[in-house]
Protein backbone atom coordinates (compact mmCIF):
# COMPACT_ATOMS: atom_id res chain seq x y z
CA UNK A 1 0.00 0.00 0.00
CA UNK A 2 1.65 3.29 -0.91
CA UNK A 3 2.69 5.82 2.18
CA UNK A 4 0.05 8.91 2.06
CA UNK A 5 -0.86 11.64 4.41
CA UNK A 6 -3.73 11.01 6.71
CA UNK A 7 -5.79 13.42 8.22
CA UNK A 8 -6.49 12.82 11.81
CA UNK A 9 -9.61 12.06 13.28
CA UNK A 10 -11.61 9.11 14.36
CA UNK A 11 -14.38 8.91 11.55
CA UNK A 12 -11.54 8.75 9.31
CA UNK A 13 -9.58 6.27 10.76
CA UNK A 14 -12.53 4.16 11.78
CA UNK A 15 -13.99 4.52 7.69
CA UNK A 16 -10.39 3.84 6.20
CA UNK A 17 -10.02 0.36 8.48
CA UNK A 18 -13.66 -0.57 6.77
CA UNK A 19 -12.11 0.47 3.44
CA UNK A 20 -9.11 -1.53 3.87
CA UNK A 21 -11.48 -4.26 5.08
CA UNK A 22 -12.85 -4.24 1.92
CA UNK A 23 -9.30 -3.50 0.05
CA UNK A 24 -10.57 -0.41 -1.14
CA UNK A 25 -8.02 2.24 -0.58
CA UNK A 26 -8.86 5.99 -0.03
CA UNK A 27 -6.71 8.88 -1.72
CA UNK A 28 -6.11 12.02 0.12
CA UNK A 29 -5.09 14.82 -1.28
CA UNK A 30 -1.99 16.75 1.15
CA UNK A 31 -2.88 20.53 0.94
CA UNK A 32 -1.26 22.94 3.51
CA UNK A 33 -3.55 24.85 5.51
CA UNK A 34 -1.55 28.30 4.87
CA UNK A 35 -3.05 27.85 1.35
CA UNK A 36 -6.87 27.10 2.07
CA UNK A 37 -9.19 30.00 0.47
CA UNK A 38 -11.04 31.51 3.09
CA UNK A 39 -14.47 32.36 2.35
CA UNK A 40 -15.49 35.53 3.20
CA UNK A 41 -19.28 34.71 3.45
CA UNK A 42 -18.61 31.94 5.77
CA UNK A 43 -15.77 32.08 7.75
CA UNK A 44 -14.90 35.41 9.51
CA UNK A 45 -11.99 36.95 9.73
CA UNK A 46 -9.27 35.84 12.43
CA UNK A 47 -6.37 37.81 13.89
CA UNK A 48 -3.97 36.79 15.98
CA UNK A 49 -3.58 39.61 18.77
CA UNK A 50 -0.60 40.72 20.55
CA UNK A 51 0.62 40.00 24.14
CA UNK A 52 -0.33 43.29 25.15
CA UNK A 53 -3.41 43.47 22.97
CA UNK A 54 -4.52 40.55 24.71
CA UNK A 55 -3.86 41.98 28.32
CA UNK A 56 -5.80 44.96 27.39
CA UNK A 57 -8.86 42.46 26.31
CA UNK A 58 -8.41 41.20 29.42
CA UNK A 59 -8.19 43.95 31.56
CA UNK A 60 -11.20 45.23 29.56
CA UNK A 61 -13.78 42.64 30.24
CA UNK A 62 -12.34 42.43 33.58
CA UNK A 63 -11.42 38.65 33.26
CA UNK A 64 -9.08 35.74 33.51
CA UNK A 65 -7.17 34.34 30.27
CA UNK A 66 -8.04 31.07 31.06
CA UNK A 67 -11.53 31.77 31.25
CA UNK A 68 -11.74 32.97 27.08
CA UNK A 69 -13.52 30.59 25.17
CA UNK A 70 -10.94 27.57 23.68
CA UNK A 71 -9.85 27.19 20.31
CA UNK A 72 -7.39 23.97 19.51
CA UNK A 73 -3.81 24.54 18.43
CA UNK A 74 -4.40 22.51 14.58
CA UNK A 75 -7.89 24.48 14.00
CA UNK A 76 -7.06 25.63 10.49
CA UNK A 77 -7.31 29.27 11.56
CA UNK A 78 -5.08 28.80 14.43
CA UNK A 79 -2.35 26.92 12.09
CA UNK A 80 -2.96 29.28 9.22
CA UNK A 81 -1.83 32.39 12.05
CA UNK A 82 0.85 30.34 12.90
CA UNK A 83 -0.50 30.53 16.60
CA UNK A 84 1.06 28.89 19.40
CA UNK A 85 -0.74 28.03 22.65
CA UNK A 86 -1.19 30.92 25.11
CA UNK A 87 -2.08 33.25 22.22
CA UNK A 88 -5.16 34.96 22.10
CA UNK A 89 -7.44 35.31 18.86
CA UNK A 90 -9.94 37.71 17.57
CA UNK A 91 -12.87 36.50 15.12
CA UNK A 92 -14.53 39.34 13.70
CA UNK A 93 -18.20 38.81 12.76
CA UNK A 94 -20.86 40.79 10.70
CA UNK A 95 -24.19 39.79 11.21
CA UNK A 96 -27.29 41.87 10.20
CA UNK A 97 -27.50 43.59 13.62
CA UNK A 98 -23.76 44.96 13.53
CA UNK A 99 -20.43 43.94 13.37
CA UNK A 100 -18.94 41.73 17.00
CA UNK A 101 -15.88 40.81 18.35
CA UNK A 102 -15.18 37.13 19.85
CA UNK A 103 -12.05 36.29 21.48
CA UNK A 104 -10.78 32.68 21.49
CA UNK A 105 -7.40 31.24 23.82
CA UNK A 106 -5.29 29.01 21.81
CA UNK A 107 -4.68 25.59 23.95
CA UNK A 108 -3.00 22.36 22.50
CA UNK A 109 -5.02 19.72 21.08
Amino acid sequence: MPKRSRPIGIYYLLFNTYLESLKVSLITLSVPVNLLVRTPKLIPEHELLSASDAKKVIKKYNTQLEKLPKMLVNDPQAVRLNAKPGSVIVVHREDSTGKYDYYRLVVKG
